[in-house]
């Protein structure tokens, strides 16, 4: 992890350096969103992935993926007023039942 997180941070750091200001408005808000992204997002996200492939098949870790569209909406409709058509309804449950299949006994 930390070698795909430096080799990316070298490529992006390239082209940084050429199509951006460098110049960072340091704020509380910006602080908090980088931890969010470095600790939650990145190390601990990939941290539970490996977890997840240490006790089960790649295949089965891989098919959840399929559900991190159904969980956005979910938390966009609790915490963010979002709406859910019948058809986002139907694709959550086309979605689950497929992830389902994929990783039953």
């Amino acid at each position: 992890m930390v070698i795909q997180f430096a080799a990316a941070s070298l490529v992006l750091a390239v082209f940084a350096a050429f199509f951006e200001t460098m110049e960072v408005p340091w704020t509380g808000e910006l602080i908090l969103v980088q931890a969010w992204l470095v600790f939650a997002l990145s190390i601990g996200a990939v941290a539970i992935t490996y977890i997840l492939i240490k006790f089960n098949s790649a295949f089965e870790v891989g098919s959840l993926f399929y559900l991190v569209p159904l969980v956005v909406a979910v938390l966009g409709y609790f915490f963010f007023g979002e709406s859910l058509n019948v058809y986002s309804v139907m694709g959550m449950g086309v979605a689950v039942s497929g992830v389902a299949l994929v990783t039953r006994n």
